[in-house]
């Protein structure tokens, strides 16, 4: 825990589908925790290498954090140099497995006790450990899947979903955690902190909705990535409920490339002109014209997967990722209402995940940060925590050895006190 304790300046990356972000997040004179630098840098995909795009994910991630770096010398005084990089392992490769448990108490006019609560927990966190290990991709003779953490818990009693058992009376508790894993793609990016010189600490994408989610009850998060759309969203017993459209922002661009017949790198750049108002008629109208019309596109697929998820949707939703910055997207919720297939209660509500539903142990000035930066703000938020609330780095060190022994590969030397 020397990382957390020293109040050493650290970075966090988050590589994304198509931007790599990074951030720079050091200690201030005020004793708070803030962001100093941030950097953005695009990467394409295969046959798209015109334009200023980096080819390859890792260098578009050396680049962002050399950025990130530099930007500190501006924004704090100085250069920081971080101790470390915490580094957001999208899915795929990531692999979330989810387990839920049900418990019917003897006793439900007592209170749970510390006791009971910590034993219910323990035993359900082991099942879902089991469970990952169980479900892991078979690899070559003497390869393990390697750990990255929890990044889901939520429980409930008698149907009333709770943050925390202990205090509560009830006859029927409902356990859910989700644990995450990644193969052996992981070394791939311990092996590139190692040679930038910094302590690389692995850590799930999917964290950040573990964070967020709990804090905005009967709400749906819709991150609209690169190249996916994810969709999250808690059941009425706490379990998370999550699915997957495999376009996102990228979906946009090409739309726009082929109907101006400009290259992607260039569409690209008219698509965030565009989404920062910078475009002057009259191609500010045809871009919005052409983004309107894909819009309509994407939403027709985003109704079949909602379609899917199987119960009623809330009626406010909240929208982050790079996509979410395209005014149009304010068009959605009209959209969805006139489709009778969605179980829809009322007319849903879109609105952008503002930076303080992501940040409670840090401030994200004085850099300025969009919805892209929501994965990195919260994993930032993650670290903080961990470094001032014991009860988190006791929970972080209890499943990370339960993992140890279910036969999963530890970064564990972080967690050494």
């Amino acid at each position: 825990m020397e990382y957390l304790r020293s109040g050493r300046p650290f970075a966090v990356l988050d590589p994304g589908t198509a931007y790599a972000k990074a951030l720079i997040v050091h200690r201030g004179p005020a004793g708070r925790w803030v962001v100093a630098g941030a950097g953005v840098v695009s990467y394409p995909r295969r046959r798209c290498g015109e334009g200023s795009f980096y080819p390859s994910q890792a260098q578009a991630a050396s680049e962002a954090l050399r950025r990130a770096t530099q930007r500190t010398l501006r924004l704090a005084g100085r250069e920081l140099v971080p101790a470390c990089v915490l580094i957001s392992i999208p899915m795929p490769p990531a692999l979330l497995t989810v387990h839920s448990g049900k418990v019917v108490r003897p006793r439900p006019l007592a209170p749970i006790g510390p006791q009971e609560a910590l034993s219910r927990t323990m035993a359900i966190e082991r099942a879902a450990i089991e469970g990952a290990r169980a479900s892991s991709p078979q690899q070559g003779a003497g390869a393990t899947p390697f750990w990255l953490g929890t990044a889901w818990h939520a429980a409930s009693v008698d149907g009333r979903p709770v943050t925390a058992l202990e205090g509560f009376r009830g006859t029927d508790v409902h356990l859910e955690v989700g644990v995450a894993t990644v193969d052996a793609s992981a070394s791939f990016w311990r092996d590139w902190g190692h040679s930038l010189g910094v302590r690389p600490i692995l850590v799930p994408e999917s964290l950040w909705v573990g964070q967020v989610l709990p804090r905005h009850p009967g709400c749906l998060l819709l991150d609209l990535g690169g190249h996916r759309t994810h969709i999250y969203l808690q059941g009425s017993e706490g379990g998370l409920c999550r699915a997957e459209l495999p376009i996102g922002g990228h979906y946009f661009t090409r739309y726009l490339s082929l109907a101006a017949g400009v290259s992607p790198s260039r569409a690209e750049r008219l698509k965030l002109a565009y989404s920062g108002g910078r475009l002057r008629s009259p191609s500010e109208q045809r871009t919005r014209q052409v983004i309107r019309h894909a819009l309509r596109t994407w939403t027709r697929r985003l109704v079949t997967v909602l379609a899917a998820v199987g119960q009623p949707l809330p009626g406010r939703w909240l929208a982050t990722g790079a996509g979410s910055s395209l005014p149009d997207l304010s068009l959605l919720p009209g959209l969805l209402a006139s489709d009778s297939i969605l179980p829809l209660h009322r007319y849903p509500v879109l609105q952008p995940l503002a930076l303080d539903d992501a940040c409670r142990n840090l401030v994200a000035g004085p850099e300025r940060l969009g919805p892209a930066h929501a994965v990195a703000l919260t994993v930032a938020d993650w670290w903080v925590r961990l470094g001032v609330e014991p009860d988190a780095r006791a929970q972080v060190v209890r499943v990370a050895r339960m993992a140890s022994a279910a036969g999963f590969e530890v970064d564990a030397d972080w967690l050494k006190s």
